[in-house]
């Protein structure tokens, strides 16, 4: 209000619109979901990478242990990962 002593001369009222507001803040939470998206695809991709690294070796090497069961001894293990990371076991396949 603009006043002069005690005279009421006036108001002045400043608006200020919120759409550029509300539209900043729907593209920063679209673009958040996005990336949350992107990360979740990530993570399971490399959960599956990772557990191939994993099962595809003890895959053999069932596989290995089955033919040695089966009596053909000629198999062995084709995989250098199980050779290094379960040395006993795969000593005792080979």
């Amino acid at each position: 209000m603009i006043t002069i002593g005690r005279n009421l001369l006036g108001a002045v009222s400043v608006g200020l619109t919120l759409a550029p507001l509300k539209t900043k803040i729907a593209t920063e939470r679209n673009q958040g979901i996005a990336i949350a998206l992107a990360m979740i695809v990530v993570g399971i991709e490399l959960s599956l990478l990772f557990s191939r690294s994993i099962t595809k070796p003890l895959r053999d090497l069932v596989s290995a242990t089955q033919q040695i069961a089966e009596g053909d001894l000629r198999g062995g293990l084709k995989s250098d990962y199980l050779r290094k990371s379960i040395p006993l076991i795969s000593i005792e396949v080979e």
